[in-house]
């Protein structure tokens, strides 16, 4: 009988053990290393808000923002962690100056169905705040990078994420969706005199991007459409932030995510990371 309790004994330890590592090990843990050695930022293909966050082992760690668009707003104040949470305190407020001496509280979010990164930093009490600026809503582990291969349904289409570059031909349409029935996008560029450019289709070969010809690849479609070809999700090659892309058939310039769609038969070759 003692011989039974005794292992009864090892079988409880080693069961509860063997569930306490799992539990450990999908824990999401916020530390300051992580913190600073992680780039903080905005989606894929989107403008907004860097954060940069010091490391001083005080009560005063800082941190800044920068932005990746003229005229961003600008915040800075103190951070630290508690409970798993990263707590803000804002000094400087570019665009919601209501937030100067209040405290934001961000939880870190793991999201297996995103399509790039897949950790994020987001903001718990927005709801305190009134017209929020939406910069510091979601901030981005960049360093979190979706894995090649991963099926994922986006926008109703079965897809498979693919984080590699690639060279595209001279000729390269780009759409909004992955159809030639979709609207393209057009691109517009500012001479050197100081003139702009006609809108195009295509990428005017005056541009800087023009002598590689490289664009980062998000997706690709998994099944084959009409005419027996995929099709790759991609960062614009121009983009939106200076006005300078804009979609077929609309006055107004595109100020949206600098993502689009081309053709399988429009990339030369791949270059795997």
């Amino acid at each position: 009988m003692c011989r039974i309790k005794n292992l009864l004994f090892i079988f409880a330890v080693v069961f509860i053990a063997i569930n306490s590592f799992a539990i450990d090990g999908n824990s999401e843990i916020l530390t300051q290393e992580y913190l600073v050695n992680n780039e903080w930022g905005p989606d894929i293909g989107d403008s907004g808000l860097f954060f940069t966050f010091s490391m001083e082992h005080s009560l005063d760690n800082t941190f800044r923002t920068g932005a990746n668009f003229e005229g961003g707003a600008y915040y800075s104040g103190t951070y630290k962690i508690s409970d798993n949470r990263l707590f803000l305190k804002i000094n400087v407020a570019g665009e919601s100056p209501e937030l100067i001496g209040k405290e934001l509280s961000y939880k870190l979010v793991r999201d297996t169905n995103t399509i790039f990164f897949t950790k994020y930093l987001e903001l718990e009490n927005r709801n305190h705040y009134k017209d929020i600026d939406r910069w510091i809503t979601k901030l981005w582990n960049r360093n979190s990078i979706v894995k090649n291969g991963e099926k994922r349904i986006y926008r109703n289409r079965e897809v498979e994420t693919i984080n590699n570059l690639a060279i595209v031909r001279e000729t390269t349409t780009y759409y909004q969706f992955p159809s030639t029935a979709s609207k393209r996008v057009m691109f517009r560029i500012q001479y050197r005199d100081g003139t702009d450019s006609p809108w195009l289709y295509v990428i005017p070969p005056q541009a800087d991007w023009f002598k590689n010809r490289q664009v980062q690849l998000i997706l690709r479609t998994t099944e084959l459409d009409s005419n027996k070809q995929r099709w790759y999700y991609i960062v614009l090659p121009l983009g939106c932030t200076y006005d300078s892309v804009k979609v077929e058939g609309s006055s107004d310039y595109w100020h949206g995510s600098e993502l689009g769609w081309i053709k399988e038969t429009d990339i030369k070759r791949i270059i795997k990371k």
